[in-house]
């Protein structure tokens, strides 16, 4: 073999080698483009979330959703659905849109100094009742009940008392809850006195006041829906709402006969 084409062999040679480091060079940086724009779903913060939120209101209200997000923006501890979340837990500290959401983020409504689980015009109110006043053993931080007023109307003009009842506040959040037992699902058994602790606007604290220490007041909480709660039109029970509602005109002339029979 002559020096010349000794020389030639070799070029070649070495140039496949650089064409094949060029080729494994341009295909590694596309497979690291490839990579880099891969998504995957994680949960993020629509809008600015106070600290305080109960994780079911930021959900049912749209600030909490599953996302698309870059591969390589996806932060350590990002969570990727919205069932890695206890829906009765708060958030510890403010959240901002655009946020990707951990769980590290939220802690129990009860580990949470409750003024920051109140804004504006909301107040914190702490209420004691009857286990049965106040759903114990059934009610737990983060859910959402109306407060149903009961009271005796006492007429100036001689006449007969009566009772009447309505709903006095819709929607109110439960803040604070009776210990529960986890084994059996009752009061705890240290619970001696249940109380509730609720976020109301400032303008419903003087109706639960007057209900409860106004004189003939009582006050009954009940549960609303976790998911799609619908208000019904406000009403006021009396005597002759409950026992006549429904009836034809008969029907009410017998109930004030002195014999009450359906003959």
């Amino acid at each position: 073999m002559t020096y010349n084409v000794r020389n030639i062999a070799i070029a070649l040679v070495l140039a496949g080698i650089a064409a094949f480091l060029v080729i494994m060079y341009t295909g590694n940086v596309q497979k690291q483009a490839h990579n880099s724009q891969q998504t995957t779903t994680v949960l993020v913060a629509t809008a600015d979330i106070p600290a305080g939120t109960t994780v079911a209101d930021a959900i049912s209200g749209g600030q909490i959703q599953t996302h698309q997000v870059v591969q390589q923006d996806v932060i350590v501890g990002a969570l990727t659905d919205e069932k890695s979340l206890n829906s009765s837990y708060v958030t510890k500290q403010d959240l901002y849109s655009g946020q990707q959401v951990t769980a590290s983020m939220f802690a129990p409504s009860d580990e949470t100094r409750l003024v920051t689980q109140i804004k504006q015009n909301y107040r914190a109110m702490q209420i004691g009742l009857t286990p049965d006043e106040l759903l114990g053993g059934t009610i737990q931080a983060g859910d959402h009940v109306d407060m149903v007023g009961t009271y005796t109307v006492h007429p100036s003009n001689g006449d007969p008392d009566y009772d009447v009842s309505r709903i006095i506040v819709r929607d109110v959040q439960v803040l604070k809850a009776p210990d529960v037992n986890t084994t059996t699902g009752q009061l705890a058994a240290n619970t001696t006195t249940p109380s509730i602790t609720v976020a109301v606007p400032d303008t419903v604290v003087p109706k639960i006041t007057f209900t409860l220490h106004g004189g003939d007041g009582a006050l009954w909480f009940v549960l609303r829906p976790a998911n799609g709660s619908q208000d019904g039109p406000i009403t006021l029970a009396t005597v002759q709402s409950v026992i006549f509602e429904g009836l034809n005109a008969r029907q009410i002339i017998q109930a004030f006969s002195s014999k009450g029979t359906g003959h």
